[in-house]
């Protein structure tokens, strides 16, 4: 969460009850209201899949957690190596890890969390060396083996592709085809 994001104010509340009734979820997360300058001002929503079957096969594709959503038990985590400091999107990589592993997620169908973005959020997302970290995260991925190698070409060739295109184009895919 960064310091211009602003929690719901139920959101811990809601997220420990959640894992307190669900003894079999490991990590839940919840959606983000995406805002621009005033909370007023709501511009999208990252609506991500509740149910953890669900999260799993769409995981194979994208992230399946909004990151700054997250609440885990922490016995879990560290039973799969907890975050690696060295590596790039540890998050989704520990995601990955979780779930080979057999542990379950599950989103929270409201915004539990408001996010300020900008048109640099886009363009932070776009370049090859952006594009060089998801092929590194994907090749982790293919090695243990949470995707198969069909999935990895698609997965990487998508992502080649939206890195390189104008951030223009990359800002209207976000909002059109991600959100």
């Amino acid at each position: 969460m960064d310091a211009d994001d602003i929690c719901h104010p139920s959101r811990f509340e809601k997220q420990v009850a959640f894992l307190d009734s669900h003894p079999e979820i490991s990590v839940v997360g919840s959606w983000i209201a995406e805002f621009q300058d005033t909370l007023d001002n709501i511009v999208s929503y990252r609506k991500l899949p509740a149910d953890p079957d669900e999260l799993f096969s769409f995981a194979k594709r994208r992230c399946p957690l909004n990151h700054p959503t997250v609440m885990f038990r922490k016995d879990d985590v560290l039973a799969v190596g907890n975050y690696d400091p060295y590596a790039n999107q540890q998050d989704y990589q520990l995601w990955a890890r979780l779930l080979v592993n057999g542990y379950k997620f599950a989103n929270i169908q409201e915004s539990l969390l408001f996010m300020r973005i900008s048109s640099a959020l886009f363009k932070r997302r776009g370049g090859i060396n952006y594009g060089k970290i998801e092929f590194a995260v994907q090749r982790d991925f293919l090695r243990i083996g949470f995707i198969n190698r069909v999935e990895f070409v698609r997965n990487v060739s998508l992502r080649m592709f939206v890195r390189l295109m104008p951030n223009s184009l990359r800002k209207l895919f976000y909002k059109r085809l991600l959100r």
